[in-house]
């Protein structure tokens, strides 16, 4: 199987470990309830939706990996990467970036240097900057990882032609197992933003809708 760099994917990976920034400020921003807390909970969510459609992709492709599969599934599962269906569903990730960035401008920037100290009204400015920028890093990869899966797909697809399933297990385990270490981080951003967004809404409600008694 030909070598697969996965240097496309350390862009999106290094912003997935820069978006941990949150825990350090999520109680001041959670101790503020109002207008800003639900724009920031938009944006969240924008930056989760582009994120999920990495890890859906990532994962998409770790399942050819997964023991026990009938040929059929797997063949199905290459024949997506391999006729460019995973490709065309990366289009519905695009667009978030400039909504993230004015979402940021107009209620966001003012908010964080109101409530937080300079270094970490800093720090997120820096953060929403490289957010801004996110089709050029995280989309890019999407579309670099279905690119470098082709030419996996398409060997796979001639291996099984050729009735070597064993083969094509191996190779199909040895290419998941590469990918599995972004698999988890991407798991762990995803899981981490919604958590986040959560609680931001839930914030809200309780501000809008204060428990009676």
């Amino acid at each position: 199987m030909p070598g697969l760099p996965f240097a496309p994917l350390d862009k999106a990976l290094d912003l997935a470990h820069k978006l941990g920034l949150w825990h350090k400020v999520q109680a001041k921003l959670l101790g503020d309830p109002g207008l800003a807390a639900t724009h920031l909970a938009i944006a969240i969510r924008e930056v989760r939706k582009t994120f999920d459609s990495l890890r859906d992709t990532v994962l998409e492709i770790t399942y050819l990996g997964v023991p026990g599969q009938e040929e059929v599934d797997i063949r199905r599962a290459i024949d997506r990467i391999e006729l460019g269906q995973l490709k065309e569903e990366l289009t519905h990730a695009k667009g978030s970036c400039g909504r993230i960035g004015n979402i940021y401008d107009r209620h966001l920037d003012a908010w964080f240097t109101r409530l937080l100290n300079r270094d970490e009204a800093a720090e997120l400015r820096i953060l929403f900057y490289e957010l801004r920028k996110m089709d050029n890093g995280v989309i890019d990869a999407l579309e670099s990882l279905v690119n470098q899966a082709n030419p996996v797909a398409k060997e796979l697809h001639g291996l099984l032609i050729a009735g070597k399933e064993a083969e094509t297990r191996q190779r199909v385990e040895a290419f998941s197992e590469s990918l599995r270490p972004a698999l988890e981080t991407l798991s762990r951003t995803v899981q981490s933003m919604l958590q986040f967004e959560l609680k931001l809404i839930e914030q809200q409600r309780l501000t809008e809708h204060p428990p009676s008694g």
